[in-house]
């Protein structure tokens, strides 16, 4: 996604933190599951909630592939065009096929199932962030020296799926916020 967006000129680095580190399940082994990174954490200070994104990019690539064995950059142009115009319902159905590193093998789904996976795995990292301090690797929380960690007065905690499809289309969904007694910040500043 850094490839697509600068988040330095868009939010400077004192209001957010990138791949904040989580301890989801302290009872798993690394590799299965134990822990996560909300991709972008934006810090209170620049609004009254604590928000965390969750970034999922599909390439034109991974959607043409499944239509066409040969193309060029003028089919991948006409396809931007028409993702641009197509009506969220239809794009949603669009297949879509991809390279999975845990599986070693193509994998086919749709955007609709790419975009529902990066809601509840931002679900998730949310459930995690509202626990407040991980201890230790065994319990579950926050576990990132980029950020102090103190009880407070009760903050909103929003999350939202960022989609970006090809270069000229952006899907945005909420997840249901929550409500954390604690008080984030970067003691960088």
């Amino acid at each position: 996604m850094s490839d697509f967006f600068d988040f330095d000129q868009c939010l400077p680095l004192r209001y957010r933190i990138p791949e904040l580190s989580l301890v989801m399940d302290g009872k798993k082994s690394k590799g299965s599951g134990r822990f996560g990174y909300s991709d972008i954490f934006v810090l209170k200070g620049i609004g009254d909630d604590y928000i965390s994104l969750k970034l999922k990019y599909i390439s034109l690539v991974g959607l043409i592939r499944i239509q066409k064995v040969e193309f060029g950059a003028n089919e991948l142009e006409n396809l931007d065009k028409i993702l641009e115009k197509e009506n969220e319902e239809d794009l949603l159905k669009r297949p879509y096929t991809y390279w999975s590193k845990e599986l070693k093998k193509t994998n086919k789904t749709t955007i609709g199932e790419i975009l529902n996976n990066g809601i509840s795995q931002l679900e998730s990292y949310i459930n995690t962030i509202s626990k407040g301090k991980a201890i230790n690797y065994s319990s579950s929380g926050v576990f990132d020296e980029r950020v102090k960690i103190n009880k407070s007065e009760p903050n909103k905690l929003k999350g939202f799926v960022l989609l970006v499809i090809g270069f000229r289309r952006i899907l945005w969904k909420p997840v249901k916020e929550r409500s954390w007694y604690f008080a984030k910040s970067n003691p960088n500043n």
